[in-house]
């Protein structure tokens, strides 16, 4: 699921993008990389909310901290 997402990232289809790390969370909720490319994506959309959606999702289990960061 991830290979895909970046595939598609790298791609630059950044809405197919955001729905497969969606799926990649559904999979793995705590899955830190599928969270921060999802923000990354979205916010490429000009998808705030979204992004800030995946971002509360890190700081409710406690990773946004330097792991997010680096």
């Amino acid at each position: 699921m991830i290979d895909l997402a970046d595939l598609n990232f790298d791609q630059g289809q950044f809405e197919h993008t955001a729905k497969l790390y969606d799926e990649a969370v559904a999979l793995e909720s705590r899955n830190l990389y599928a969270h921060a490319m999802r923000i990354y994506s979205t916010s490429l959309q000009s998808n705030p909310i979204v992004a800030q959606e995946a971002l509360s999702a890190i700081a409710d289990y406690g990773r946004d901290n330097n792991d997010l960061y680096e």
